[in-house]
């Protein structure tokens, strides 16, 4: 269904398509050097930063009941996602393994910086 846009709509529909196009972008980015399982733990931040986000800009009524929520669910992810992971040391014989390579951090400052970045600009 197509309605006629508000005269200040079309700004916000820009900037809300560039930073989901920005968000996509840094969330791939940081999977290539990341395991999944440490990546689903900083994608599903998002609720937390929300809720920060919240109580420090908006200074909504944010209560011990909800960070006690929202870190409960944090810690239950990080529960499901690590605990089904072992954790392999890689030798340089197996560093060409994809598979191999897909079960190890590679830490570089710019992919950690963007994983930091998607629950932030998820909350946002």
């Amino acid at each position: 269904m197509y309605t006629d846009l508000e005269p200040g709509s079309f700004k916000l529909i820009a900037y809300r398509s560039l930073t989901e196009l920005i968000l996509r972008g840094s969330m791939f980015y940081a999977m290539k050097y990341f395991t999944l399982s440490t990546f689903a733990v900083f994608n599903n931040m998002a609720p937390f930063v929300t809720l920060l986000l919240a109580a420090l800009i908006l200074k909504e009524s944010v209560t011990c009941f909800d960070y006690s929520n929202v870190l409960l669910g944090l810690s239950a992810i990080c529960l499901i996602t690590y605990g089904m992971t072992q954790g392999a040391a890689v030798s340089a014989a197996d560093a060409k393994d994809p598979e191999k390579m897909a079960m190890v951090d590679q830490f570089s400052f710019f992919p950690f910086l963007a994983m930091i970045a998607t629950p932030i600009m998820f909350g946002l």
